[in-house]
């Protein structure tokens, strides 16, 4: 917690009154721990009035300096062939600005010695002090605040809002967010670059020197990200979910120097934006660079599930619905296909192996045929229902079709016109809720209004409505 510096006595003798109040027989040692942590406070700090010395065991201190170029058009940073010579092992180096060549150092926090090169130790060492930590970076705008969700933006594309109206407005708010902070801190690239030496860049004439391009590269992602987001919001689709998901890898190279989550590493060198991958087109080039969006799925696949699922169920409702805002521009045929599996899929429980061919005809599938329904009149109930919320999603399914202007009954008449028979819905359970569902053994026959239905589905349907008049 921040204590002030009015306050720090007071919140001491708390401390104290609490140690005392413990009883000394208990086989326990107790530590305290001080800390004060990045205070631009210039008043003197004296540890000997706040607690007493002679029981101290350990002191560290931490200590930071800026440095300037003595010329304000320069912008330095630190090199990564340089540093590596003289940081050792024990650490880590981060790119900047997506650029292979330029790097920040973490050494690691785990108090063993650390393998600095001696001329570097010395600049560093103080007398009768051990160095525990050393960090080595250039004065970007880096700030990295965690995110609740990893890649909020595309998650939203991808996920084709799915949730329940609650949990949709929560990641939407994580999305809005995320853009909002990618975009201040595109604005701050217009700043000076101060550190040391080793790679010295300088402006030209003409205002395209480093920050002015950084500026432009991050001004362009974040608002291509933002405009990704609003126009694809809970849409789906191949390309925004892959674009959505490329731009923020990218944006996160850019400022913090490695992609955000452990599933995603994978898929920064396949789309071209990890500056330390050989095979990556930003380290060919030399700075950030986007590869083809498609390059890093397999198929039409959407992007990694794992980052925000982990229900198989949730995983395999978003990938029979992922693709089909990618078809709503080819034709009722299409979209009519598209939904045709969808509702399958969410009748079978499942997303491949459907029997599309067995209800074609001519034979009836096994199981019981319980009367005749025309193509017209069976894709308007279907279309018109509303039980088909989770963990179906043809309701979502036909939320989209129809956010696009386009008629999902026609769509569905086409696409049921090349069936013989059909699973018989339900849209009702045993309480009375408004659920659909199917028994996985009865059957409606279709057909087209200028044909005649056999004799046996003209008899099923009569028995159907004596029954449902009987009772």
């Amino acid at each position: 917690m921040n204590i002030l510096h009015c306050d720090q006595k007071f919140v001491l003798e708390v401390f104290n009154q609490a140690v005392s109040a413990i009883s000394n027989d208990i086989d326990m040692h107790i530590l305290m721990s001080l800390s004060k942590f990045g205070q631009k406070d210039d008043r003197e700090f004296n540890l000997g009035a706040l607690v007493g010395t002679e029981g101290v065991i350990n002191v560290s201190y931490h200590a930071g300096v800026n440095v300037s170029p003595l010329d304000p058009s320069i912008d330095l940073f630190w090199s990564r062939f340089g540093l590596q010579e003289v940081v050792g092992r024990r650490g880590n180096l981060f790119p900047v600005y997506s650029m292979a060549e330029v790097v920040n150092f973490q050494s690691n926090i785990d108090n063993k010695e650390m393998d600095l090169d001696v001329l570097l130790k010395q600049v560093f060492k103080d007398d009768g002090a051990t160095v525990n930590f050393v960090q080595l970076y250039a004065t970007t705008p880096h700030c990295h605040h965690s995110p609740a969700v990893i890649h909020p933006v595309s998650r939203v594309i991808t996920l084709c809002d799915l949730h329940i109206q609650k949990h949709r407005s929560m990641i939407a708010g994580h999305a809005t967010w995320y853009i909002e902070h990618m975009e201040d801190l595109a604005r701050k690239t217009l700043c000076r670059v101060g550190l040391r030496m080793e790679v010295v860049l300088l402006d030209n004439q003409d205002g395209l020197g480093l920050r002015n391009v950084v500026h432009i590269v991050a001004s362009y992602l974040s608002q291509s990200l933002g405009d990704v987001f609003a126009a694809k919001k809970g849409m789906g689709g191949f390309f925004s979910s892959w674009k959505a998901f490329q731009l923020e890898l990218s944006l996160e190279e850019l400022f913090f120097g490695r992609v955000v989550g452990k599933y995603s590493r994978q898929f920064a060198a396949a789309l071209g934006v990890c500056p330390s991958s050989l095979n990556s087109l930003t380290r060919i080039k030399g700075f950030l660079g986007l590869g083809q969006v498609g390059s890093a799925s397999v198929g039409e696949s959407p992007p990694p599930l794992e980052i925000w699922l982990r229900d198989d169920v949730q995983k395999s409702r978003v990938e029979r619905i992922f693709g089909l805002s990618d078809c709503m521009d080819a034709g009722h045929v299409v979209v009519g296909e598209h939904l045709l599996r969808i509702l399958m899929s969410d009748l079978y429980g499942r997303n491949d192996r459907l029997p599309t061919q067995s209800l074609q005809g001519p034979e009836r599938p096994i199981g019981n045929l319980e009367g005749c329904r025309t193509v017209r009149e069976f894709s308007r109930e279907v279309s018109q229902r509303k039980g088909f919320g989770y963990p179906h999603t043809f309701g979502r399914a036909l939320d989209i079709v129809t956010s696009y202007s386009v008629d999902p009954v026609p769509c569905l008449e086409s696409a049921f016109s090349k069936l013989k028979y059909f699973p018989s819905i339900r849209y009702w359970d045993e309480k009375r809720h408004c659920k659909a569902k199917w028994n996985f053994k009865d059957y409606v026959e279709l057909h087209k209004p200028t044909e005649l239905p056999s004799a046996a589905s003209r008899a099923a349907s009569y028995c159907g409505e004596i029954c449902a008049r009987m009772e």
